[in-house]
């Protein structure tokens, strides 16, 4: 491959670094785009991105979580079988790499982004040290 090929296009990107995801440039709006998704990180990362109930807060997510690690039902009452649409997944990255993804169709609302990849240190998933971020893709 030549080395110096330009970047595709990007209307969102992504910086994922230790227990943090952060839209760096752009935003999210409803409909297709491409995702542009750099770890700077000395771990490594992905992004698994949700669409989510009106008004979900951290206290929510953290809830979801919690239950996910415990096998029982968050007390919120949220379901992420019902709760929460699947939106995109990446692949693993090391750091210093960076990948596009093509997203066909962001509906518009709260967007959680979550990384799960086992913490190096503990193995907990890094969500579980508060690597999410909910994000509000405009309509």
């Amino acid at each position: 491959m030549p080395t110096d090929l330009p970047e595709p296009a990007a209307d969102v990107t992504l910086t994922l670094a230790e227990y943090n995801i952060t839209v760096t440039d752009g935003q999210f709006t409803a409909g297709p785009q491409v995702v542009r998704v750099g770890n700077v990180g000395a771990q490594p990362h992905f992004v698994f991105a949700t669409h989510a109930p009106e008004g979900i807060t951290d206290a929510d997510v953290e809830a979801v979580l919690q239950a996910d690690m415990t096998g029982t039902p968050a007390t919120n009452g949220m379901n992420p079988e019902t709760d929460f649409q699947d939106l995109f997944g990446t692949g693993t990255q090391s750091m210093g790499t960076t990948q596009w993804v093509y997203v066909p169709d962001v509906p518009a609302g709260p967007l959680v982004l979550l990384c799960f990849f086992p913490d190096l240190g503990d193995g907990m998933p890094h969500a579980m040290h508060g690597m999410y971020a909910i994000v509000e893709v405009a309509g």
